[in-house]
């Protein structure tokens, strides 16, 4: 009797899965290699510079504005450093624009319980906190130090101190 044995075969098929494989874990370990390389040595001492973000709070309680003093020390959520404010934020009465049914727009301000009035216990706050850092040429962005978290212009994020948390849109990074 004829037994027919079956081998397994290594085909073309075979090969390709595996050089394709490898070739991930290769491009995956170089990727891993060169950003670390690139962030850590941006962020270097030698490489930091003092630069100033301007930024906006939107529509916080007066009591939270009031909470954000000159000298200020903020921290990340993660509690890495970010900055110190730098001069006596301003406080405006908070805005917003309203589409109307025609497409255009209106400044309107947060409304009270008073049909007539406007809530002026809500504030936009302006101010410049003070950010060692580098500035990454690549996206017009900006390295904060200790860490590769990227802030540029138009960038939301939470910061926080011992009293306050706030939320921030960053309005500008001069040097």
């Amino acid at each position: 009797m004829n037994e027919q044995q079956t081998k397994a075969r290594f085909g073309v098929f075979d090969a390709i899965i595996i050089v394709f494989l490898v070739a991930c874990l290769v491009a995956a370990g170089f990727a891993f290699v060169f950003k670390r390389d690139k962030g850590e040595s941006a962020i270097s001492e030698a490489n930091r510079q003092e630069y100033l973000v301007s930024f906006k709070c939107y529509n916080v309680s007066q009591y939270h504005a009031d909470l954000i003093k000159d000298g200020d020390e903020f921290f990340l959520v993660d509690n890495k450093e970010f900055g110190v404010v730098k001069g006596t934020p301003t406080q405006t009465p908070a805005e917003s624009y309203v589409e109307k049914a025609d497409g255009t727009y209106v400044l309107s301000y947060a409304p009270s319980s008073d049909k007539d009035s406007v809530d002026k216990t809500k504030k936009d706050v302006s101010g410049t906190i003070a950010v060692q850092g580098v500035r990454d040429e690549s996206t017009d962005g900006f390295l904060v130090i200790g860490d590769n978290f990227r802030i540029a212009p138009g960038k939301t994020f939470l910061m926080h101190n011992e009293t306050v948390s706030i939320q921030i849109t960053v309005v500008d990074i001069v040097e």
